[in-house]
């Protein structure tokens, strides 16, 4: 996991309600009756996807090193990802290369949903694990 490459991304999508009615039926002491519901669908318009490019700021791991495991028959192990910036210049790249984003996609519809996150390539991420030492 120390050496899978870091993805921050971002992720848009733009949409609106439509009215739709349709025909229910109902019971009533026995007896069955039709009548007309009002509801309202989302329709998704548009989504679109973009990563944070750090090739100007770079990144490093600063996770520390698992030291001791072999002492233990087993051990369970939590692990947590997250990023912060070592520089201010790299905070700020970050910053506006997420509003760029957003304000590119802003407008495309009634509504946009924002959604941001990390995750490491090529890796399965588990939360929890836990560790045996070789027999």
């Amino acid at each position: 996991m120390q050496q899978a490459t870091p993805c921050i991304w971002w992720k848009a999508i733009s949409y609106h309600y439509v009215r739709r009615t349709r025909q229910v039926t109902r019971y009533r002491n026995g007896d069955a009756y039709t009548t007309t519901q009002v509801y309202h669908e989302r329709v998704n318009t548009h989504v679109a996807e973009a990563e944070f490019d750090y090739a100007r700021c770079g990144v490093r791991d600063v996770s520390k090193t698992l030291v001791g495991l072999e002492g233990a028959p087993a051990t369970r192990l939590r692990f947590t990802k997250c990023f912060s910036f070592a520089s201010v210049e790299a905070e700020n790249a970050y910053l506006c290369q997420r509003a760029r984003f957003f304000a590119e996609n802003e407008g495309l519809d009634d509504y946009m949903e924002a959604r941001e996150g990390m995750h490491l390539k090529n890796v399965d991420f588990r939360e929890f694990m836990v560790a045996f030492p070789d027999p």
